[in-house]
């Protein structure tokens, strides 16, 4: 009988161990994609101005993900399990990132849509994987416990991706030359993306410096593949001698996923999500440009975006307990959107200026909390 215990007791805490070491890893391998991703998508209006090849191509990537949410992430889980689907979806990000260095729209678009395609998957992967650990036959505790912790954990670090990607940008780029300017009323609200005078005045970055960037965060996520090839565990949610086959379950989960739309809870929160998106991409594409760079330059837009990462981080382990209490959620949800429109007021009204420029953090640190205040509430 001792011996069987201790083997049990050895047996658990391998488990365990595997658990927090496969954890970790699904939390490195976000955390370096998202460093570079982030960075990536918050420069896109500021550098890839010509034609807007840079938001398009944002769009395009966030397109491909709708669509491959619907019909390719069940194949892809299938053929290439957790761990692969994984991997892929980080090489999509990787070639994405490569592709600026060529940002022409002939090759970031398709590069775009595929690499919308391998994110989605590698998100879904990410939530079931998570949810696998988080669930311990062995324990008698409630696994929803262990699943919400899980999920705080991987939260909360990967808020800090912000932080650091654009902590990267801004030592790249702190010492691009800008050239001096006396007229800023077509800053903030004013702000014309094609207007000529913008134009040339943007801050000038060499090839060389952009191709350093990119390498840097291609760099990255190279490593982050690496340690998941080596380290992670590989899972399978559907078994390999499964007689439906993958064509027959990826109909069935595509219909069970437009089955829910039958339902008035998930209709109600199109809006939120839809909210969510357009603040962010407010923030990343139009305050970053019309606010950061025509205030101060594109050098100082990875300072700027490191305190919205900042609040966004600590704000996000603070909603975690907040969201327990009895009717939290609809009054973080009205609080978040009360100050959305409350900064939007401000940037309407205030002119931005050089002399100024605290209150572009100030702004970037506040939009940083409600961004991520409805993130965990709808998840």
């Amino acid at each position: 009988m001792s011996s069987d215990n201790s083997e049990k007791g050895d047996k658990s805490n391998k488990n365990r161990g595997g658990k927090k070491r496969n954890l970790s890893m699904i939390c490195l391998t976000f955390l370096c994609a998202y460093t570079s991703f982030n960075a990536v998508a918050n420069l896109q209006s500021s550098i890839n101005i010509d034609k807007n090849v840079g938001l398009y191509s944002l769009a395009i990537l966030s397109g491909g993900s709708i669509l491959s949410s619907i019909l390719f992430t069940t194949p892809l889980i299938y053929i290439l399990g957790y761990k692969w689907t994984i991997v892929a979806g980080q090489i999509g990000i990787l070639i994405y990132i490569a592709a600026n260095m060529y940002p022409k729209a002939i090759l970031l678009y398709p590069v775009a849509a595929i690499s919308g395609i391998f994110c989605s998957a590698m998100w879904t992967t990410q939530s079931a994987y998570i949810t696998v650990l988080g669930v311990d036959e062995n324990r008698h505790d409630n696994s929803d416990i262990q699943v919400n912790k899980y999920f705080g954990i991987f939260y909360s670090v990967f808020e800090t991706a912000q932080i650091w990607g654009n902590l990267i940008t801004y030592f790249i780029l702190r010492n691009v030359h800008r050239e001096s300017r006396s007229n800023f009323s077509q800053c903030g609200a004013n702000f014309v993306s094609n207007t000529s005078e913008i134009k040339n005045d943007e801050s000038t970055i060499s090839p060389m410096t952009t191709y350093i960037l990119y390498s840097v965060f291609v760099g990255i996520i190279c490593i982050s593949i690496v340690f998941v090839i080596i380290f992670l565990d590989q899972k399978r949610k559907l078994k390999g001698d499964n007689s439906k086959g993958v064509i027959h379950q990826s109909i069935d989960y595509s219909l069970l996923t437009l089955k829910q739309f039958k339902k008035l809870d998930h209709w109600l929160l199109i809006p939120i999500v839809f909210w969510i998106n357009s603040w962010e991409a407010f923030i990343f594409g139009i305050y970053t440009k019309g606010f950061i760079t025509c205030t101060i330059g594109i050098q100082y837009i990875g300072l700027v975006m490191a305190s919205y990462g900042i609040t966004a981080s600590i704000v996000c382990v603070i909603v975690g307990y907040v969201a327990k209490i009895k009717y939290s959620r609809p009054v973080c949800l009205l609080s978040a959107t009360s100050v959305s429109i409350m900064i939007l007021m401000i940037m309407l009204l205030w002119k931005p200026v050089p002399s100024q420029t605290y209150m572009l953090y100030v702004l970037a640190c506040i939009a940083g909390i409600t961004a991520v205040v409805a993130k965990p509430l709808v998840s």
